[in-house]
């Protein structure tokens, strides 16, 4: 963050506390956190007072959320919202939908893309599949990570502390007599899910409905997005692993595409 040059015509209209608050942001965005105000304010080499009006600004503008004991400051969806809608051609939804409706044509199921929004996921893009038992999702819908199949991939390559605090933050709903409710065992159950590289879904949101699960990464290695299939239970018989390594390799391929390895 450079000293702005008063005696410079063109920076005569400029705020100081409006170029502040973007770096910030453009801190946030290297070092993701979470962060304390005093944090912030030591690694910024900003007043405490100033760091704390301007955080606090930015989590009512809905850039950024708070999060554990410590109170701690993250960046939420809305930062990678924006930058989707400038960076057109780096377009989640449209990039990957060629790979949905491939997915979609291996597994006969219905595929569906979603990326993370703070505790939740928001599905961008979807594929029907040829199913008689259908997921009730739509693009655009928002469910909170743990009960979806694509957010629980991504939870499961958090840490186990971010994890942790994702869970703790919302009540686990019992949606069917098979869902997890206790935070602990759904750690676990995260566990193994990155131990073997896919989450599964075992009728835990709907009577029924199997789904599976794989992380996207994007060019700095971090999960950002998942890919998953949800089907009818009858529908996996003798085919599990087969659907695995296609959603598996559906995945990959779009991490590609955003620059991972």
């Amino acid at each position: 963050m450079g000293v702005i040059d008063a005696k410079n015509e063109e920076n005569r209209y400029v705020v100081p506390a409006v170029v502040k608050a973007l770096a910030i942001l453009e801190f946030f965005t290297t070092d993701s956190g979470p962060h304390t105000i005093s944090e912030v304010s030591r690694l910024m080499k900003l007043p405490l007072s100033s760091t704390n009006t301007l955080l606090r600004s930015l989590h009512y503008c809905g850039y950024l959320t708070r999060e554990g004991n410590r109170g701690a400051f993250r960046l939420t969806g809305k930062v990678m919202a924006l930058a989707h809608t400038a960076q057109g051609e780096i377009n989640l939804a449209s990039m990957g939908e060629p790979y949905l409706k491939s997915l979609r044509k291996e597994t006969r199921f219905t595929a569906l893309l979603a990326v993370r929004d703070q505790d939740n996921v928001v599905f961008v893009a979807k594929a029907r599949g040829e199913s008689l038992v259908q997921l009730n999702a739509h693009v655009g819908q928002s469910l909170p990570m743990y009960c979806s199949t694509a957010g629980r991939s991504i939870l499961a390559h958090l840490s186990r502390d971010e994890a942790a605090a994702i869970l703790n933050e919302v009540e686990l709903v019992r949606q069917t007599p098979n869902t997890v409710t206790s935070v602990p065992e759904f750690l676990d159950l995260l566990e193994k899910f990155k131990k073997r590289g896919y989450s599964e879904d075992r009728e835990e949101y709907s009577v029924g409905i199997r789904g599976i699960g794989a992380p996207i990464f994007d060019h700095s290695g971090r999960v950002t997005s998942a890919v998953a299939v949800a089907g009818g239970v009858s529908d996996y018989r003798g085919r599990k692993m087969e659907i695995v390594k296609q959603v598996q390799r559906c995945a990959r391929a779009i991490s590609r595409r955003l620059g991972k390895a």
